[in-house]
């Protein structure tokens, strides 16, 4: 379904060269939901773990914009800079990602720590 939408919007917007750089809050207009985004950086783990796992509980559609300089975590976790992913649950005290891409999905969970140290941006959709 990510994937889907990833194609949607870049039918929309005029093909994938334009969502570069682009907002995840955006995919969610073109569904009827308003996004609402959340920087890690400035968030406790506590509230990082809070935020998206409420949202997952209540099935809202939750993405994770990565920046472009990650250090080690986008080698380690097989993550693609300056891309967002979809969190599709809370496992093992992180949250596992969809790469929208279909593909190259991380190969490990995440941790709110990991996404508050680099300053990862949080997508709500309601």
């Amino acid at each position: 379904m990510a994937a889907l939408i990833e194609r949607a919007l870049a039918q929309h917007r005029g093909g994938y060269g334009k969502l570069e750089g682009g907002q995840s809050s955006d995919v969610f207009s073109l569904c009827g939901l308003e996004g609402s985004a959340h920087s890690a950086g400035g968030m406790s783990e506590d509230a990082i773990d809070r935020l998206i796992g409420d949202a997952v509980a209540k099935s809202l559609p939750v993405c994770i914009g990565f920046p472009k300089d990650m250090g080690d975590l986008g080698s380690d976790a097989m993550i693609v800079g300056h891309h967002a992913y979809v969190v599709v649950r809370v496992e093992g005290g992180g949250f596992r990602l969809l790469n929208p891409w279909q593909s190259s999905h991380p190969r490990r969970v995440v941790t709110a720590d990991e996404l508050k140290a680099i300053g990862a941006t949080i997508y709500v959709g309601r």
